[in-house]
């Protein structure tokens, strides 16, 4: 018998393309990267690094407060 377990989904672009741009996507390119995550159906999205040392509350992904 053939094992059909599902397949999920893990994307890491704002959080590994952060390591690019020092995480700072500017707030309107960060909800349509968000959009596009959504609508292709991925099942786990993860935003980046929190690290509250580094980062800002406008615009990146590496903050948390």
């Amino acid at each position: 018998m053939i094992n059909r377990k599902r397949i999920r989904v893990l994307d890491v672009t704002l959080r590994d393309g952060g390591c690019v741009n020092n995480f700072n996507f500017g707030t309107e390119y960060m909800q349509d990267i968000l959009s596009a995550q959504e609508q292709s159906g991925v099942d786990f999205i993860e935003v980046g690094y929190l690290d509250s040392k580094n980062g800002s509350e406008s615009g990146r992904t590496q903050y948390v407060n």
